[in-house]
């Protein structure tokens, strides 16, 4: 399961609310759409071959207009688009991947990063390229987030094996490194192009991070304090 981060209820209802109503006002305007095309054709039902003994037409008919580029599409055009301004930005670095970061904060050189075995403690923010906060540790009076290093998108995977305790780095992700065309949690939709703000606050033992009945890292567990 690649999607590791903990979208908070509210911020999950208010969206799905919204792209609930979305939806709704999308489905009315295209039943308006059809309807005067459903009349014309009702109209000249009379006209055609077969309604004059005729013949009807094999040749074929295109009932309806042309389907312009799914969403999933078009996000993926915005995104590249987005992220290829972004990587002009003299302070934006870029890794072979396409991952793009910089360096907000920087912790001790001497510092260790975090191998794919061990688990991290870290703050994070996840925003949409439009500003849009999707989630947050550092809002509702959450806990930093204790999690396998392995475990994350991809962005998250390279940023974190080349962050050292004490970074702070914001990462733009590109779809492919994040949650590509199939969207998550029904905030962030297909092929969107995220922004993370993550502090890597230390390196954790997992064997000591305490669990709840699932077998999922304790929601109280307040890793900053162990480090």
């Amino acid at each position: 399961m690649r999607i590791a981060l903990s979208l908070s209820a509210a911020a999950v209802a208010a969206l799905l609310t919204a792209a609930c109503g979305q939806q709704d006002a999308d489905t009315d305007a295209a039943a308006q759409d059809v309807a005067p095309a459903e009349t014309e054709m009702a109209d000249a039902g009379s006209d055609t071959p077969e309604a004059d003994g005729g013949e009807a037409d094999a040749g074929p008919v295109d009932l309806a207009p042309e389907q312009g580029e799914t969403e999933a599409d078009e996000n993926l055009q915005e995104a590249e688009a987005w992220l290829a301004e972004n990587a002009e930005r003299d302070e934006v670095q870029v890794t072979e991947s396409g991952l793009q970061y910089e360096v907000l904060e920087a912790g001790p050189e001497d510092g260790e990063s975090p191998s794919p075995f061990d688990w991290v403690c870290a703050h994070y923010t996840g925003e949409l390229v439009d500003g849009t906060v999707f989630d947050s540790s550092r809002e509702g009076g959450r806990k930093p987030l204790a999690y396998p290093a392995a475990g994350f998108i991809p962005a998250w995977i390279e940023a974190l094996s080349m962050m050292k305790p004490g970074d702070r780095w914001k990462l733009y992700a590109h779809p492919e490194l994040a949650y590509g065309p199939e969207g998550a949690g029904g905030v962030i939709p297909p092929n969107a192009a995220l922004v993370f703000d993550m502090e890597l606050l230390g390196v954790l033992n997992g064997d000591d991070v305490p669990r709840n009945d699932q077998g999922q890292p304790d929601p109280d567990y307040n890793c900053a304090e162990t480090l």
